[in-house]
């Protein structure tokens, strides 16, 4: 169930959405295929928890959604249909925008409803990352392009503490891992067909430290006597800062570079 599995399948989908839409560029052929992909996969198929975005990505493909898709949107930042925030570490509040461009595929006037929602509630409920829409639905006329503007806000307090880099058991460790990932999709339904698609938004959040010197003072020093001084250090950020002192015993004279 690898790549070499999924990919000649992928590529006989993207041919079938390139007959149905012969003027689709490659960016709108994938957009259609991730935007309309089947989201609500578990662990296990026992399990009532879902699945992160770093595990199933997009989801699992569904051609004939693909296929029966109205409209198509991605990311205008990255040019991708998903939203990649990367690894955020939040000594302070942060806001983070992104924009979507949603393209129409019919020809007649849509209005989309844009909503977020996250993969955990435990992540919405914990207000670390609160998400806004604007507009929260857009009109689109006959094959036409809409905007709409997603804000992350991310409060560097309620923030999660870094849970990377420590060792746990097997059958914990990716539980553990996920406490940083803060995921889910921001969806896109039209109110006239009730046809949606989904782009999915991924983050890894941790509260971080911000810590500054007072000043950049020097150990007074004479030989063979013992001396003294203190560095007061400041940490203004949400999470705790680690400090590790190290003795710089001596320095050599810099060396002139070599001559060709």
């Amino acid at each position: 169930r690898g790549t070499s599995f999924s990919a000649p399948l992928v590529a006989g989908y993207a041919a079938l959405l390139k007959e149905r839409c012969n003027n689709c560029s490659p960016l709108a052929l994938k957009a259609l295929l991730m935007n309309n992909a089947f989201r609500d996969i578990r662990y296990e198929s026992s399990s009532s928890e879902k699945a992160p975005i770093t595990l199933v990505g997009s989801g699992e493909v569904r051609i004939n959604k693909s296929l029966d898709a109205g409209f198509w949107a991605y990311d205008t930042r990255d040019v991708q249909p998903s939203i990649s925030l990367g690894l955020i570490d939040a000594a302070v509040d942060t806001v983070v925008r992104r924009t979507i461009q949603i393209h129409s595929l019919i020809d007649a006037t849509q209005v989309i409803q844009v909503e977020s929602l996250f993969r955990d509630s435990r992540d919405e409920k914990s207000g670390a990352v609160t998400i806004s829409i604007n507009p929260p639905s857009v009109t689109i006329g006959n094959c036409g392009v809409a905007i709409a503007e997603v804000e992350f806000r991310i409060d560097a307090n309620k923030a999660p503490n870094n849970h990377f880099g420590h060792s746990y058991d097997e059958e914990k460790s990716a539980l553990e891992l996920d406490k940083n990932e803060f995921d889910g999709h921001i969806t896109l339904t039209s109110l006239e067909t009730g046809k949606d698609i989904a782009l999915p938004f991924h983050m890894l959040l941790r509260k971080a430290s911000h810590t500054t010197i007072s000043s950049n003072q020097k150990l007074p020093w004479q030989p063979n006597t013992k001396s003294s001084t203190i560095i007061e250090i400041t940490n203004s950020g949400a999470g705790v800062a680690q400090i590790d002192a190290f003795n710089l015993i001596a320095v050599s004279p810099d060396q002139p570079e070599a001559s060709a």
